[in-house]
């Protein structure tokens, strides 16, 4: 009970006045009936003591034999249903979770349904929005809600058509992308979105940034934040609470973006000029710009590419050029430090290259770039990475590989890029080395945890625009949302 007290809180923080809630047990992809029966005991009695702020999911595993029982034991007080990923199985397909639709509908509850779709292949029982469409077309009468918005929410838009109208989404989970919000409601409308937090795998602050910049309506933001949910739910408004103060913390040289870009790369459909970075960036009072070309990041020429994008920059006093390094061609890199006149650095990405970031492997560039005193920006993740371009592949660097790698790596300015909110992490960086700060916004505690520590001094700002709106990793660490 002490984990809904801390959600109750952080919820009252940001002004939320009610949550639907769903306890998934020990997370085992099939749980069985004493996981369940445990699980959703808990929620429920979390529901009952909140005075009205909670409401609660029933957790089912369509594939147990006995499941209708606990469907019964628990349905009449909750608001609907929770499916996660034991939607399918080889024996019987998606036949049983087309049953459970049906029962729903039945007793007029809602189903909420983990939908994933991404690069690599879903997990064992997991579905994505093709199986969505199968199962509400089977169960025409029951209200789905489609998490977040189906995963890749760009599948999900192209395959609006085809989508059932008693199918809903919810954007929660993930990064809050620039343009997903604003784009899905453009397809979908706003009386089918619903805002979700997936609190607390992600934070609070940050998916309700996803709605900020997207230019609605306070009508529609209304739908989407209340009216949405207690209509698919039925379920009654929650007394209002005003919002209590956030912390606010204090991010070092926050007038400095240490992770921006310009320009596209064929991976991606952000395309962003200078002129477009440079006003979003002093709209936020960030006046320093240590940017990179997605172009060249993406270039079989880096050297040409990172020589036009340098002249572009020529004309922007608040642009820091950073020549972007391809360290799969070792030859080609060391010759390339000898072609940076005017750049503030480089940025190499074992992330997007698809290489482990190993100081032995690669310790003549970076013998190098100590010698001669150039800074190295380094690239750990871009984006959502489960969300990526087939063609792309890529290298989820770990905490412990970027830890190995400062113990070993000589004496230079490293800035690393898309870190995860790992307080390991930042116990181990040494003052020459510095983290931005846009994935620890992403998580409810991180922030807390890292500030209260002492290690807040190892971050740096980072506002991975173009893949972010500008100021939502700052607005979520100065309280604002």
């Amino acid at each position: 009970m002490q984990g809904i007290s801390r959600l109750i809180a952080r919820m009252q923080n940001h002004g939320i006045s009610k949550a639907v809630i769903s306890d998934l047990g020990n997370w085992q992809e099939f749980p069985d009936e004493e996981t369940l029966v445990s699980a959703n005991e808990r929620v429920r009695r979390a529901a009952m003591a909140s005075d009205g702020r909670l409401e609660y999911l029933v957790y089912i595993n369509p594939q147990l034999e006995d499941w209708r029982k606990i469907f019964d034991r628990f349905i009449e007080d909750s608001c609907g249903v929770k499916l996660w990923i034991s939607l399918r199985s080889k024996e019987h397909g998606l036949e049983r979770s087309k049953e459970v639709l049906r029962l729903a509908a039945e007793r007029d509850k809602a189903v909420l349904i983990h939908t994933f779709d991404r690069t690599q292949p879903t997990l064992p029982g997991e579905i994505g929005i093709a199986e969505i469409i199968e199962l509400a077309e089977a169960a025409p009468d029951c209200r789905i809600v489609a998490a977040h918005a189906g995963g890749n929410w760009r599948n999900t838009m192209a395959m609006a058509k085809e989508i059932p109208q008693n199918v809903v989404f919810d954007i929660s989970g993930g990064y809050p992308e620039r343009t997903f919000v604003k784009r899905f409601i453009e397809i979908f409308g706003s009386s089918r979105v619903l805002y979700g937090s997936d609190a607390f795998v992600r934070s609070f602050g940050s998916q309700l940034s996803k709605l900020d910049n997207c230019g609605l309506s306070e009508s529609d933001k209304e739908r989407i934040l209340c009216a949405n949910a207690m209509r698919i739910f039925k379920i009654p408004q929650a007394k209002a609470v005003d919002a209590a103060k956030l912390p606010v913390w204090s991010i070092p040289s926050n007038n400095v973006d240490n992770f921006c870009f310009v320009g596209k790369g064929r991976y991606w459909d952000h395309h962003v000029t200078c002129d477009m970075l440079v006003e979003a960036a002093l709209k936020n009072h960030v006046d320093v710009l240590h940017a990179a070309s997605l172009g060249a990041l993406c270039s079989e020429n880096f050297i040409a590419e990172n020589l036009r994008f340098s002249d572009e920059c020529a004309r922007y006093p608040q642009i820091k050029p950073l020549a972007a390094v391809d360290l799969r061609d070792l030859e080609q890199s060391l010759s390339q430090l000898e072609k940076i006149s005017g750049f503030a650095g480089v940025l190499i990405s074992p992330c997007l290259h698809n290489y482990r970031l190993d100081y032995q492997q690669k310790n003549s560039f970076f013998d190098a770039c100590s010698r001669n005193n150039i800074p190295v920006w380094i690239n750990t993740a871009l984006g959502d990475d489960r969300f990526r371009n087939p063609e792309l592949h890529t290298h989820n660097v770990s905490v412990e590989e970027i830890i190995e790698f400062v113990r070993s790596a000589p004496l230079c300015r490293y800035t690393f890029q898309g870190c995860p909110a790992d307080i390991r992490l930042y116990r181990e960086l040494p003052a020459h080395c510095s983290a931005e700060c846009s994935r620890v916004s992403d998580f409810e505690y991180a922030p807390d945890e890292l500030f209260s520590s002492g290690y807040a001094g190892k971050l740096c700002f980072g506002s991975e625009y173009p893949f972010r709106e500008y100021s939502s990793v700052r607005d979520v660490l100065c309280g604002r949302v």
